[in-house]
């Protein structure tokens, strides 16, 4: 029997069954994910291998705009997995899920290593990656990419003991964090450090207005992953500080949304500071969670206050049915844009607002909130 046919006959199985074990589910999604939205080999070295798929569109085109931004999801869930199979005891299991991890942290470094090639520049680890390295002019780095990374490296540290793992994703959190804040000159001044983002070229890709609000966490997240007070210059004074928490007011949020700008703001504001903030993390992931979902379906940024909780052990004011709920009403066939909402969208924790996209999505959403809602919940 083809998987095709298999899937759409567990598809025609009612949902309730799946509501008992999750982890069906889960399985058919991360095989959907494997053999569909991840192009790979056993090679992680070799070129556009381990790239996350975004969507494969209803003619069957492959569209892919920001891979390492789905990097970063697909390493918080096999971080998330490889807590849960250690639970289970399933030692075989743990071991292939590290080493799908490490392969996936060989990519990154592939794509630090060969990005300044596309500028006729020597390959260097440096910090500086692009998002993919199969076509002819990829996408540079930019800052909401190194938010997602920095989010999986963030539950690698939380929940896997591999030392080798750990010290890798510090080696790679370092290097990205000296790449936003490189040694740049300016027309007419000496050369100094900047909160930036410059290619190879030296050509500004974000002005450090676009990291005035985020680089003090983008500096504490960085200092929490690896187990080091990163001393920057411009992230510890009173102005940096006062920027950070201007960030996070409501009214920043709100009008943010209220007029469809700029919600990818948001959403790194609100990353960060579940990454790096203990005392504010839960009850600011939650503020933001009603707002969104104002605008966006129940599951809208639900990671974020999972993610807090799960960090720095608070309580969160929903039990497991509220999440079950959103996870059961995911259609077995995985999400795509003819699903009922909130499935329809390119990615429900990342862009909900992208719901014009005619296609079937890689379901990444789906497994990362199905392995923080299991470890949440887990014995409780």
């Amino acid at each position: 029997m083809n998987r095709t046919l298999v899937i759409l006959l567990l598809g025609s199985i009612s949902l309730n069954i799946f509501s008992q074990s999750l982890s069906q589910k889960y399985n058919v999604y991360r095989d959907r994910f494997h053999k569909e939205f991840l192009i790979k080999t056993d090679n992680p070295r070799e070129k556009a291998n381990f790239i996350p798929i975004e969507f494969i569109a209803d003619n069957g085109q492959i569209k892919i705009a920001d891979e390492t931004w789905y990097l970063g999801f697909y390493i918080g869930v096999l971080a998330t997995e490889y807590k849960i199979k250690q639970i289970n005891k399933d030692t075989k299991g743990a071991k292939e899920t590290l080493l799908e991890l490490s392969n996936i942290l060989i990519t990154i470094d592939r794509l630090d290593s060969v990005a300044e090639t596309y500028f006729g520049k020597p390959a260097s680890i440096n910090g500086f990656f692009v998002r993919e390295d199969y076509s002819k002019n990829p996408p540079a780095m930019s800052q909401d990419q190194v938010w997602s990374l920095y989010y999986g490296f963030r539950l690698v540290k939380k929940y896997v003991d591999d030392q080798k793992i750990l010290k890798h994703t510090k080696e790679i959190t370092n290097r990205i964090l000296q790449s936003i804040n490189p040694v740049v000159k300016e027309k007419g001044t000496k050369q100094k450090r900047k909160w930036c983002i410059v290619n190879p070229n030296l050509e500004m890709v974000q002005k450090p207005e676009d990291l005035l609000v985020t680089k003090r966490s983008f500096y504490k997240t960085a200092s929490i992953i690896t187990d080091t007070n990163i001393n920057l210059k411009g992230v510890n004074n009173v102005f940096s500080s006062m920027i950070e928490s201007v960030g996070r007011w409501k009214f920043y949020h709100r009008t943010l949304f209220r007029k469809g700008t700029h919600r990818y703001n948001t959403y790194g504001v609100v990353n960060l500071t579940v990454l790096s903030s203990p005392q504010k993390a839960l009850k600011y992931s939650i503020k933001i969670e009603k707002i969104v979902n104002k605008y966006f379906p129940k599951g809208a940024f639900a990671h974020f206050p999972l993610t807090s909780a799960l960090l720095y052990y608070g309580e969160l004011p929903y039990n497991k049915e509220y999440y079950q709920e959103i996870l059961d009403s995911a259609p077995m066939e995985g999400p795509n844009f003819k699903a009922n909402t909130p499935w329809n969208t390119l990615s429900l924790i990342a862009c909900p607002w992208q719901n014009d996209s005619k296609g079937r999505f890689n379901g990444l959403d789906y497994m990362l909130l199905h392995n923080l809602t299991e470890l949440y919940f887990y014995k409780k």
